[in-house]
């Protein structure tokens, strides 16, 4: 066997691994409409129940009153996404945080404990004003990679942030970088998306190693990288954008989407 045959054979194995680890996409996204699913991804929220939180700060009312003129019935991405650019860092958060947490009725309530709670203090140990916190982990987060990003939301093993948890943490991570688009960059990742993950796990159609991490436990900055690589890695063979893998695991987390089954 000469190079050209070894060369062959190592994109054959190349080939094989790539389509093990993306067989389970294809079905899946086809059963939700194609590519663009993350796009169309709609969010149903109440903008009556989110008053509280609009007089909290200026760019809060700034958030929700956009939100609520422009998309009063379901915000999409691109709707947090364009309070953000009009808005700033703390409108943009608050906004993530209504495409998170959706018309439940628990969620203003949440939102306004992480603007008057934080978990960081300073040198002297006064605690840091969490808006200030907030502004910070957005416009840090936004042009580097997953794992620094989501770093930026603990310290000390611990939440910077009350309440800001893997679930909502990395949808506040994922919109920050969403105008950059850095390499690697932050996706979502919350329960219904890891409960997609292991459906796919136990298909078969994916490598076991892909990604094994709970967002309800301990979860490494390593092992969150390691997620939002395989979701890229995916994308690229499948000629679509991370986000749509993203979807699909969330739909398949939530049951609206049949799980892939292998061939035998």
């Amino acid at each position: 066997m000469d190079d050209s045959d070894h060369y062959t054979e190592a994109v054959g194995r190349a080939v094989d691994m790539l389509a093990a680890m993306s067989g389970w996409f294809e079905p899946v996204l086809d059963a939700l409409g194609g590519p663009g699913v993350a796009d169309r991804q709609m969010i149903t929220w109440l903008p009556h129940q989110w008053g509280e939180v609009a007089t909290y700060a200026d760019p809060c009312r700034a958030a929700i009153t956009s939100l609520a003129s422009d998309c009063p019935d379901g915000v999409r991405r691109q709707d947090v996404a364009a309070v953000g650019a009009r808005h700033g860092p703390v409108a943009l958060f608050v906004a993530a945080m209504v495409f998170g947490l959706g018309d439940r009725p628990s969620g203003p309530r949440s939102v306004l404990d992480m603007l008057s709670e934080s978990h960081v203090a300073d040198e002297s140990g006064e605690p840091i004003e969490p808006i200030r916190v907030i502004e910070g982990i957005m416009t840090g987060s936004s042009h580097v990679s997953a794992d620094i990003a989501f770093r930026s939301l603990f310290k000390d093993g611990d939440t910077r942030v009350h309440g800001l948890n893997v679930s909502l943490g990395t949808k506040a991570i994922y919109f920050s970088a969403l105008e950059a688009m850095p390499k690697h960059r932050a996706l979502i990742l919350d329960d219904f998306v890891f409960n997609g993950v292991q459906q796919v796990l136990q298909s078969g159609l994916a490598e076991p190693n892909a990604i094994a991490l709970d967002p309800r436990k301990h979860t490494w900055s390593a092992d969150y990288l390691q997620y939002c690589s395989w979701a890229e890695d995916v994308a690229e063979v499948e000629r679509t954008v991370p986000e749509d893998v993203e979807v699909a695991l969330f739909k398949l987390g939530k049951g609206e989407v049949s799980p892939p089954i292998a061939e035998l």
